[in-house]
């Protein structure tokens, strides 16, 4: 897919598809821009959140090699 400078996405989609994605966005009260910039978002702020030392309890969590993480 070719990546032009501008602020612009074109996606390509099969026409039913694209159908029922706008129903379904319509009756949530959504643009597919405001869905689309939405789902970006969270996708972006997930891949670039640095990755905690901790599980959701506080305790270290274990590296790759079943050693624990210590600072």
């Amino acid at each position: 897919m070719a990546v032009g400078e501008s602020g612009r996405i074109v996606v390509e989609m099969d026409p039913e598809q694209k159908k029922v994605l706008y129903q379904y966005l319509k009756g949530d009260g959504l643009s597919l821009k405001d869905w689309f910039l939405n789902q970006t978002k969270i996708y972006l702020d997930d891949k670039t959140r640095q990755k905690s030392l901790f599980d959701k309890r506080g305790r270290p969590m274990a590296d790759k090699e079943g050693g624990v993480n210590v600072l």
